[in-house]
């Protein structure tokens, strides 16, 4: 059975607040932070206390950070049943060379040199290497 996420029943507000408890900050430190006052905090600390079905805040802050490693597991486990995508099977020899001499750092001209590429020919490859990175 699917647990409801009780995360999503906060404010902005709300989250915010929690978020900086659950790295330490104190009610004062919020209060700062947010600029806002202490007592708003505690209203805002109440409600996350009565959103999350929690008596004090540290029942707060452990549930807001496991709810946060199962988005996390669950974003590491859709990010492992990807396909994955090896450019370098999809590369020619040519294009294999100029990504190579470019790590070594070596300029666009010196690259043409060692690979018999004009200039124009390597960019022309970079502009669409580029373009298939962000379709990864």
């Amino acid at each position: 059975m699917i647990e409801e996420n009780l995360m999503n029943d906060l404010t902005p507000r709300e989250g915010e607040v929690l978020d900086l408890l659950t790295k330490g900050v104190t009610y004062p430190g919020v209060a700062k932070q947010l600029f806002i006052s202490e007592t708003t905090v505690k209203t805002h600390v109440n409600n996350i206390f009565q959103k999350l079905q929690v008596h004090d805040r540290t029942q707060a802050v452990l549930y807001a950070i496991d709810k946060k490693r199962e988005e996390v597991e669950a974003l590491l486990k859709l990010n492992m049943e990807k396909p994955k995508i090896y450019l370098k099977d999809n590369l020619s020899v040519n294009e294999i060379n100029i990504l190579n001499n470019l790590s070594l750092g070596h300029t666009i001209p010196q690259v043409s040199d060692k690979t018999n590429l004009s200039p124009f020919e390597i960019v022309n490859f970079l502009n669409d290497f580029f373009k298939k990175l962000e379709m990864i």
